[in-house]
C-alpha cells in the first residue's frame, strides 16, 4: 500500500492533506485493516431472488449465463413454488421478493399466477420484478400496477448503445421495443427503476450514456452497473486494468459532482458503505449473501443468483428438514465467498460488486487485478473527506423506500 499519510489529494497536487483530514484518514484506514474476531456474518434475509425461468428473447452480449456456459433450463417456476419461497423466507425475516429470469414476462401467464397466489397467502409482502420491457402491453402493466409489483426495465442508453448489447436473435436491436414497454410502464404507473448496464463497447462514454436516459426519464431512479465483459481478459484470465479503472474513477468523478441525482453507481454504494461505517471488518467479499438468497425455478437454494453451482446447494424448500438446517447450511455455502482467500484484504470492506471483479470458475476466489482495485480504493478514501455524502443517503434512502 502506498503512504497514506504522506499522499496528496488525488489530482491536485498543491493540496496537502490537512492534520484533521490525516486523522480521518488513518481512522478509515485502520478501520479497514482492523484484524479482530468480532467480524460481520450472515444476517437474518431482508430479500431474496426467485429465479423464475431461464429462457429469454434477447441474446445480450454481456449476459453471465453465456459467459460462463451455463445450460438453460425449460424450468418455469410455479405458484406453489413461490409461495412455499415466501412462506420459508419470511420465517428466516424476508420482506420481499426479486424475481428475475431469463425474462420472466415470456410465461407472463404462469407469472401471473405466482404473483396472484403469493398476493393471496402474503397480501404485505414486497414483489419486484427485472424485465428487459421488451414484452409489456397495456395488460401486463396493468396487472402489475394492480398487484403492487416494482418492476425495473433494463435500457442500456440510447438506440446506439443500447443495440449493440441486446439483441435479438436475428440480430435487430430491441431498443424500440424497450422504449415502448417503458413508457407503457410509467402510464400505469408501474416502473419503478432502470437497470443500465456500460460494456466494453460503448467506449468512455459513461456519464453521457447513463445521463442520456436520465434526460428521457427524469424522475425515474437509474442504477449503473458495468458488464462482467468489461474489461478484455488476456491470457492468465485477468481483467484488464485499462478498462476496469477509468470506469470506476470516472464514476466516482461524477458521484462528487452530483451527489443528488438519480443515478446510482457502484462508487456511491461504496461511498455510502464509507459513510455508514460498513467498512468494519465481516467475513465475506460480497456483501450481497449477507442477508438474501436465490431461489431457482424449482426451489433449489443458492447464496447468489450469479452462482448457482452444485457445490454451493443450500437446499430445497420443500425439504422436510430445510427450516432446521437452513443456517447452517448457508454459512457452509458461503465459505466460499471468505475474505479469508483474498490476500489484500484493506479494501475488501468496501467491495460490494463481486461478480465483475471476482473470478467464480474456479472452487476459490481470485480477486483480479488487486492493484487497479487498490488504488480505486485510496482515491475512494481520500474524496470521501472532502465530499458530503448526505445527498446520496437521502436518494439512497428514497429509491429504498
Amino acid at each position: 500500500m502506498v503512504d497514506l499519510q504522506n499522499r496528496c489529494l488525488p489530482h491536485d497536487s498543491n493540496i496537502a492533506l490537512s492534520e484533521y483530514e490525516k486523522k480521518v484518514l488513518l481512522q478509515l484506514t485502520s478501520e479497514i485493516n482492523r484484524e479482530t474476531e468480532d467480524v460481520i456474518g450472515l444476517k437474518p434475509i431482508s430479500t431474496f431472488y426467485l429465479k423464475f425461468n431461464d429462457e429469454c428473447n434477447l441474446t445480450c452480449e454481456y449476459c453471465f449465463l453465456k459467459q460462463i456456459g451455463y445450460t438453460r433450463s425449460e424450468d418455469v417456476a410455479s405458484p406453489e413454488v413461490g409461495c412455499r419461497a415466501v412462506e420459508v423466507m419470511r420465517t428466516f425475516g424476508a420482506q420481499g421478493v426479486g424475481i428475475h429470469g431469463g425474462e420472466p414476462l415470456i410465461h407472463f401467464g404462469q407469472l401471473s399466477k405466482l404473483i396472484l397466489a403469493v398476493r393471496e397467502r402474503f397480501p404485505d409482502f414486497q414483489i419486484g420484478l427485472s424485465t428487459n420491457g421488451t414484452l409489456v402491453d397495456d395488460r401486463i402493466a396493468s396487472f402489475l400496477e394492480e398487484n403492487h409489483v416494482y418492476t425495473s426495465v433494463e435500457l442500456d442508453g440510447g438506440a446506439k448503445n443500447h443495440n449493440l448489447y441486446k439483441r435479438y436473435a436475428n440480430g435487430s436491436g430491441s431498443y424500440a421495443d424497450t422504449i415502448r414497454g417503458i413508457d407503457c410502464l410509467i402510464r400505469h404507473n408501474a416502473l419503478a427503476a432502470i437497470e443500465c448496464t456500460i460494456g466494453e463497447s460503448c467506449g468512455t462514454n459513461y456519464d453521457e450514456i447513463a445521463r442520456e436516459i436520465q434526460a428521457r426519464y427524469k424522475n425515474i431512479p437509474i442504477t449503473v452497473s458495468r458488464a462482467r465483459t468489461l474489461g478484455r481478459c488476456n491470457d492468465t484470465g485477468e481483467l484488464a486494468g485499462e478498462a476496469l479503472y477509468p470506469f470506476l474513477l470516472d464514476w466516482l468523478h461524477e458521484s462528487m459532482l452530483h451527489p443528488e441525482d438519480n443515478i446510482f453507481t457502484d462508487s456511491k454504494a461504496h461511498l455510502l458503505n464509507l459513510a455508514i461505517g460498513a467498512c468494519a471488518p465481516q467475513k465475506y467479499m460480497c456483501d450481497c449473501i449477507l442477508d438474501r438468497v436465490s431461489i431457482d425455478a424449482v426451489g433449489n437454494v443458492y447464496p447468489c443468483p450469479k452462482c448457482h453451482q452444485k457445490s454451493l446447494f443450500i437446499g430445497n424448500v420443500f425439504d422436510s428438514e430445510f427450516s432446521k438446517l437452513f443456517m447452517e447450511a448457508r454459512e457452509i455455502s458461503a465459505k466460499f465467498f471468505s475474505k479469508n482467500k483474498v490476500s489484500e484484504e484493506w479494501y475488501s470492506n468496501l467491495l460490494a460488486i463481486c461478480i465483475d471483479t471476482i473470478d467464480t470458475s474456479s472452487t476459490l476466489w481470485k480477486i483480479k487485478d488487486r492493484e487497479v482495485l487498490g488504488e480505486y480504493f485510496e482515491e475512494l478514501i481520500y474524496r470521501f473527506i472532502h465530499c458530503d455524502v448526505n445527498p446520496i443517503l437521502r436518494k439512497w434512502l428514497e429509491f429504498r423506500l
